[in-house]
């Protein structure tokens, strides 16, 4: 049973739609300081004050793109996941880092700090749950020394996450970097259902979310506070938070066998859908990861076949209106 509900009235009504004319496969989508990227089969970006979003084809050099993060510095850049390389955009700027061909699929990135606690190291997590970091200005990866990992997050002001999963405790270990230059890290600790398949985090200042692919979702408002249950059927979508404060209102997507409901969970626990897409005609249209744009106050959604999705609360003009398709 859904524990979840609609807006009560029409003027609470979140709106929105489809954004791109002509959709390609889009499976990540990234935000940061007005910069909306989704990645896939092409390269989308809206830039802030942009009219529409730019289009761009992959190339052969780095074949379809895994995962996408933009840094959420003044610089912006854009950092792009490939089958076997590691682009980064800086305005005109390309660097392409090219792993050997036996090296595992990066599979998602963060912004996040470098060793000495400063802002602009990239964190890339590789398939095989083995975590690397970028500093800034180099192209030598650092292997960090953690067990391995099955997701990352980091907020827009750079705080930074990680789960492990421990398969004898048979619990999900979520770590939040206190000090980088100390190494140190919060560690929160939440049950793994019975099934431990697909896990999606996200963080926003000391609060922590956690989505399993067969499972509930949790979430936990301080480093010291336990993850308690928010919405108890499997739900098995991606997560963000409203901001970067650890008071944000949570964003998930609930999956059941036909829709994906996009739920906007508040402090206090009460869940609202503000959006669903049919996903019955279709199985390549599927919500793959959401992410919110403070600059819009709006949030987009990378959602497979059907393109991009957007979503602004009542009294907020949607972004690209005009072509937004509901």
């Amino acid at each position: 049973m859904k524990n979840w509900r609609l807006p009560s009235d029409k003027s609470a009504a979140w709106n929105g739609g489809l954004v791109l004319p002509v959709p390609g496969y889009v499976h990540a989508i990234g935000v940061g300081q007005g910069t909306v990227v989704g990645a896939g089969e092409a390269l989308c970006r809206l830039l802030p004050g942009a009219a529409g979003f730019s289009l761009a084809e992959v190339t052969t050099e780095t074949g379809d793109f895994e995962a996408v993060a933009v840094e959420p510095r003044r610089s912006g850049r854009i950092a792009l996941a490939g089958l076997d390389s590691v682009t980064i955009l800086e305005g005109r700027d390309r660097a392409l880092v090219r792993f050997p061909q036996s090296h595992p699929e990066p599979v998602e990135l963060a912004w996040g700090p470098s060793a000495d606690g400063t802002p602009g190291a990239l964190y890339v997590l590789l398939a095989d749950g083995i975590l690397l970091r970028l500093p800034p200005g180099t192209r030598v990866f650092e292997e960090m020394g953690i067990p391995a990992v099955r997701t990352i997050a980091a907020d827009e002001t750079g705080t930074m996450a990680f789960a492990c999963f421990d398969d004898e405790r048979w619990e999900l270990d979520v770590y939040a970097l206190e000090d980088a230059r100390a190494g140190r890290y919060a560690r929160r600790t939440v049950e793994a259902p019975s099934f431990m398949g697909e896990v999606h985090l996200a963080v926003a200042g000391a609060a922590a979310a956690v989505s399993f692919e067969d499972g509930p979702m949790w979430i936990s408002r301080g480093a010291d506070e336990p993850f308690r249950e928010i919405v108890e059927e499997p739900a098995g979508g991606p997560v963000t938070f409203q901001g970067s404060a650890s008071d944000a209102a949570l964003f998930a997507v609930a999956r059941t066998p036909k829709t994906d409901s996009i739920l906007r969970i508040e402090v206090g626990g009460a869940a609202t859908c503000i959006g669903e897409m049919d996903r019955s005609d279709e199985p390549f249209v599927r919500i793959s990861q959401v992410a919110w744009d403070a600059s819009r106050s709006s949030l987009w959604a990378a959602s497979g076949r059907a393109g991009i999705l957007v979503t602004s609360p009542p009294g907020v003009p949607v972004p690209l209106g005009k072509d937004a398709a509901s």
